[in-house]
């Protein structure tokens, strides 16, 4: 299923930040449409309108507007507090879905907002869907992003010689132009995703299925394509309902997004349940990564579901004191303190992950503990009373 779409008319700066709570609550893409221009796609495909009235005159007025410009929304009004009951006849009988009346409370409005475009996210598989986000080239977000997935598709033991059980774990490879996943699992794939590019409307459980590649961990790949694609060619749709199809078939979806961002990328962030946001502890790599959560906030994407991953560390130092100073400059969890290792590029060298090659070393040691706070964010998605001791 799509991402559902909001179009808000609101200019209140109290009630704004209520929508744009709302919205993030449902997963939704929102667009502003007050004065500055808005594509005429946003407002066609729209699935709901919010729009703020001074009086009831302006609501039927903005309402004619929104009827023809997004002809298959349902229209939500916020109206002052002067509204008569005539006033909310008048507007019913215009045709909108619902009419709030001054003070609209956040909870009124995330109530308004569900009832109108519907429990979008129910029918999308339970599988735990966690997206990868570069904060700058170079960071080893592949690595981080395949070293993960091995680890659930093929757990390795533990010190008491017992294992967790394999997962089924998708990951997929969102980077058109310069996606290496499948180089890094040393895989030839024989389908990509240009498969799905070039017959969208095919795309279901079996058909992905027949796309994915299995690696002998068991982790299944979506490849990138073997030639640059330009990154218009998905869009926020199709990008959304791969997702979706691959979290009905697999315990974990594990999403990596290209450094470069499109109008697709906003959709892949809501939908994630989860968002590790692979980082050096670097003065270059905070940086990066102060700026994708500023650009992801202005996506509407809550900032809740981000933690991060500081990778390639070169010393205890870095572990402790950088990392504690980047953290606090981000204002987001560390779920993961990666060290510098030379075995995870001789395990890569082979196709390898490295709980297969090498899962003594350091590298390794060091995945356990954000693998486990993945594990608790896994049980805790397929069973939600389960308590999860990751801090947000």
């Amino acid at each position: 299923m799509s991402e559902p779409r909001i179009v808000a008319r609101v200019r209140d700066a109290r009630l704004l930040a209520g929508v744009k709570a709302a919205a993030a609550t449902y997963r939704a893409r929102l667009t502003h449409w007050n004065d500055a221009p808005v594509s005429a796609s946003e407002l066609v495909n729209a699935n709901l309108v919010l729009l703020e009235a001074a009086n009831t005159g302006v609501a039927l007025g903005d309402l004619r507007i929104a009827k023809e410009a997004c002809p298959k929304a349902e229209i939500v009004v916020l109206a002052a507090a002067t509204a008569t009951p005539e006033d909310v006849r008048r507007l019913f009988r215009a045709g909108v879905r619902d009419v709030l009346a001054a003070p609209v409370g956040e909870d009124q409005l995330t109530s308004a907002v569900g009832e109108a475009i519907g429990p979008t996210q129910n029918g999308r598989g339970n599988g735990l869907v966690i997206a990868v986000v570069k904060a700058a080239g170079g960071v080893g977000a592949t690595t981080v992003a395949v070293n993960l997935a091995g680890h659930f598709a093929n757990p390795p033991r533990s010190k008491r010689d017992d294992r967790l059980g394999a997962k089924r774990v998708a990951l997929l490879d969102f980077d058109l132009q310069f996606g290496d996943v499948a180089l890094a699992l040393d895989l030839a794939p024989r389908k990509t995703i240009a498969e799905i590019l070039r017959a969208p409307k095919r795309l279901d459980a079996h058909f992905l299925d027949g796309v994915l590649e299995c690696h002998r961990s068991g982790v299944r790949v979506l490849a990138a394509p073997p030639a640059i694609a330009p990154l218009d060619a998905l869009d926020g749709d199709l990008a959304s309902t791969i997702v979706d199809v691959a979290a009905s078939s697999h315990d974990f979806v594990i999403v990596e997004l290209p450094m470069a961002w499109s109008d697709w990328t906003g959709a892949l962030m809501r939908r994630a349940d989860h968002l590790l946001l692979v980082s050096s502890a670097a003065v270059r790599g905070v940086a990066g990564a102060r700026r994708v959560l500023d650009a992801a906030s202005e996506l509407n994407v809550s900032s809740s579901r981000w933690s991060l991953v500081f990778n390639r560390l070169h010393s205890v130092l870095d572990s402790n004191d950088i990392v504690d100073q980047a953290r606090r400059a981000l204002g987001r969890p560390v779920l993961g303190s990666l060290g510098e290792d030379a075995a995870v590029a001789a395990a890569g060298d082979r196709g390898r992950v490295i709980w297969e090659a090498s899962p003594n070393t350091r590298f390794a040691k060091d995945m356990r503990p954000l693998c486990a706070e993945v594990m608790q964010m896994l049980e805790q998605k397929q069973h939600p009373n389960t308590q999860t001791a990751l801090q947000r």
